[in-house]
């Protein structure tokens, strides 16, 4: 019996492995372990008719190394980070991240700056927190996600929402000949509100050598809560493009995702946001883009 129960154990692994996709890291990892990527980023959200608008920049490092299965771990790490908050009540705000230090803008603690050896409300010192990762994820070698993404508990850089927007920029790749196929992404966090849904997302090679994808979905709730006692309707559109290297590294990719939230209680949220990736290091493509061409590369 136990001979028995220990074979179907045996048999039930390989089929779920079966049943995952086998290959090299997604994304070009198999040449290189790490890959740096400038981020950017412009959030504008309108609450009844109030308008704020987040700026984002960052210089991070995508580092890869292999987990159980076909599966890598990504490593997030940042180089240098800036934020600035535009419409906000109170007023302006901002903060920079770099090698020389950190410095804090808000109209309710004003001006606040260390050096990199000085340590930030966590107990690291800025430096630190830059030699460390700030978040992760694990996916499969097409590219799917595993799991939830994890980030950074300091206080520093609890709601840094990198990480989840790099993911929705790459794209889930298909080693099939098909020029469409589909994949899920989780929705990162809209401004303060963790939605915890996937948006489905169809994907489309839009060039013979299948190195320029294209990228759309679109979610509906009718009836979601963003906040205790805050339920409405929402609706999540989304368009996207990335640009890969002959190796299936990732030169560029951009983002829109719209929303809109209409409660119960009448209020309306209206939020437009888009990202840009660009690989930090990748050579000249082949056949650059014009000038002052609207393409991933840039």
């Amino acid at each position: 019996m136990r001979r028995l129960v220990s074979f179907a154990g045996t048999a039930a692994l390989s089929a779920l492995l079966a049943c995952e996709p086998t290959g090299p890291p997604p994304y070009g990892f198999d040449q290189e372990a790490t890959q740096p990527f400038v981020f950017e980023s412009e959030e504008q959200t309108d609450v009844d008719g109030s308008p704020a608008t987040v700026v984002r920049y960052a210089e991070v490092e995508l580092e890869a190394s292999p987990a159980s299965g076909a599966r890598t771990e990504l490593a997030l790490r940042l180089h240098r980070y800036y934020m600035r908050v535009e419409g906000a009540p109170g007023g302006m705000s901002e903060i920079v991240l770099s090698p020389t230090g950190l410095v804090s803008r808000d109209p309710v603690q004003g001006e606040i700056r260390l050096d990199a050896d000085e340590s930030v409300p966590g107990g690291r010192t800025v430096a630190a927190l830059l030699r460390q990762a700030v978040a992760g994820a694990v996916v499969r070698s097409d590219g799917v996600l595993v799991g939830s993404p994890w980030h950074s508990r300091e206080a520093t850089l609890r709601d840094l929402p990198l990480m989840g927007w790099i993911l929705l920029a790459l794209p889930i790749v298909s080693d099939s000949e098909d020029r469409t196929w589909t994949g899920r992404r989780p929705v990162p966090p809209l401004g303060q509100y963790r939605l915890g849904i996937d948006i489905p997302l169809r994907f489309e090679r839009v060039d013979a050598l299948g190195q320029e994808i294209r990228s759309s979905g679109f979610v509906r709730r009718d009836s979601i809560e963003l906040a205790e006692g805050y339920r409405g309707l929402l609706e999540l559109d989304f368009a996207g493009e990335a640009s890969l290297s002959p190796a299936g590294a990732v030169r560029g990719a951009r983002l829109q995702l719209q929303a809109i939230f209409r409660a119960e209680q009448g209020h309306e949220i209206r939020a437009h946001y888009r990202a840009r990736l660009r690989c930090a290091d990748c050579p000249p493509a082949v056949n650059p883009a014009p000038e002052g061409s609207d393409t991933p590369e840039g």
